[in-house]
């Protein structure tokens, strides 16, 4: 199994778009993930990991149709991925579940794989809720964000160990991020089980969106 890095966009705005992706392949980057890329970037040799945000409308129906269009839009480029912030905290689980399985629906329409990020405020902002739609979804799978997880539930999770090892059999993706004062230990431990159970079914690529650092410390971790 290949283990491959993906530079994320996001508090790199102010670089322009050609440096961004230059500095990318320089610094052995395998991809880039964005939230909205023109295509051509098989000239810098990286791959699109498209990612959309959601909408911040709390008008479910609007919510829905923006939330469409936006996929919709961001396959334009492309990607080789796509990775959902979908719907509220808010919004009733019929709700999420409906826009759920409208990413589902373009999945299979567009032959492209659609994953849905743990991020606060979305319908996966923590491991308890989470599980009610992976439980109700067997094809539900996660592009995993602990530090949101952590920060929500305010500890490591390990009250909640049997969720958090059904969301580590779903993962696709890992956004490999920490906050300042969390233990590094506990992100790594987890990531071992997301990279062992990948290796063990013979999944032919595993990617981790990181900065530089913690590239290299993967890296060093992961990479033969």
């Amino acid at each position: 199994m290949r283990i491959t890095f993906y530079r994320t966009r996001r508090g790199q705005e102010q670089l322009a778009l050609d440096e961004f992706l230059t500095s990318a392949r320089e610094e052995g980057y395998d991809g880039v993930e964005d939230v909205s890329m023109p295509e051509g970037l098989e000239k810098y040799g990286l791959k699109l990991k498209g990612t959309y945000q959601s909408t911040n409308t709390s008008d479910f129906t609007q919510h829905a149709k923006e939330l469409e269009a936006g996929v919709r839009n961001l396959l334009e480029a492309k990607p080789f991925l796509i990775s959902l912030q979908t719907g509220k905290d808010h919004f009733r689980f019929d709700q999420n579940t409906q826009l759920l399985l409208m990413s589902r629906r373009i999945a299979q329409e567009r032959k492209v794989t659609i994953i849905q990020e743990t991020q606060r405020g979305k319908c996966c902002f923590a491991v308890h809720i989470a599980r009610q739609y992976l439980e109700a979804m067997p094809w539900l799978k996660l592009d995993l964000d602990l530090s949101q997880w952590f920060t929500v539930a305010g500890g490591y999770l390990e009250d909640q160990a049997e969720s958090v090892e059904l969301a580590l059999t779903r993962t696709v993706h890992v956004q490999a991020r920490m906050g300042e004062m969390d233990d590094p230990e506990q992100y790594l431990a987890q990531w071992d089980k997301v990279v062992a159970q990948h290796r063990k079914m013979g999944t032919p690529e595993l990617g981790f969106t990181c900065d530089l650092e913690m590239k290299n410390i993967l890296m060093s971790r992961y990479v033969k």
